[in-house]
């Protein structure tokens, strides 16, 4: 069984996680409430120095409505995914 489906460690920081929250125009503290995720936890997911759980990947896509892939995958991922679609990127 894979990590991802035990919920383990899935990944180092979430590159898109301070981009999908400032689309949002949301705070740390915002995010938090909303997710149930601790703000600290977000920063340091932010940041890249601590490690993220699929089960808070999920928690957080699901309070900022975007797909747990946009947080795990960096822009330059995000941005080939928008071609593919027929979306333009930025």
């Amino acid at each position: 069984m894979s990590q991802m489906a035990t919920g383990q460690t899935s990944t180092a920081g979430l590159p898109g996680l301070r981009t999908a929250r400032e689309a949002k125009l949301l705070t740390q503290i915002e995010l938090a409430e909303r997710s149930g995720v601790n703000r600290s936890t977000i920063s340091d997911l932010e940041v890249g120095s601590r490690n993220a759980q699929f089960r808070t990947i999920r928690h957080l896509a699901s309070a900022l409505d975007v797909s747990p892939q946009d947080l795990v995958a960096t822009p330059a991922r995000r941005a080939v995914r928008a071609d593919r679609s027929g979306r333009r990127s930025s």
